[in-house]
């Protein structure tokens, strides 16, 4: 892996956590995501990612809207699988990205791209609390 690009996308995960952190509950600010990298360090071949964050209320259009071309973007890079954004049917300022990569060089430069830095900076701005992530396997291929 680049060591430039894996800097770059640890400084970015640190200076966005506080970010993600509410100021109303100093516990969630405890529960930001440091560790990411280090985690997906140690994952060799695919992977899933899953990112579940709320917004604040009222910014769910906000949300949706800058999500669209980090999306369209997202999924034509190499070593992307699958990027989906899911909002929560019953609370509307929930969401999860669900995102499958080949390998972690290829989610280290996706960080890197313009378009997730765009989406990234909209979602510091408008976060309710830090998001949390998932590294998962899949164990069971999809039925064809």
């Amino acid at each position: 892996m680049n060591r430039h690009r894996l800097l770059a996308v640890l400084l970015a995960l640190t200076l966005l956590g506080p970010a993600f952190a509410r100021q109303d509950k100093p516990d969630l600010a405890k529960e930001k995501e440091p560790d990411l990298m280090a985690r997906l360090k140690k994952v060799e071949g695919s992977f899933s990612l899953i990112v579940s964050f709320q917004v604040k209320k009222g910014e769910e259009k906000t949300m949706l809207d800058a999500a669209k071309p980090c999306i369209a973007a997202t999924v034509k890079e190499k070593g992307c699988k699958r990027y989906e954004l899911h909002q929560d049917l019953e609370t509307p300022t929930k969401f999860i990205m669900i995102e499958r990569w080949d390998s972690v060089e290829a989610i280290v430069a996706h960080m890197g791209e313009a378009h997730t830095k765009k989406l990234l900076a909209t979602l510091a701005k408008i976060a309710d609390g830090p998001p949390k992530f998932s590294i998962a396997k899949r164990r069971c291929p999809p039925k064809k």
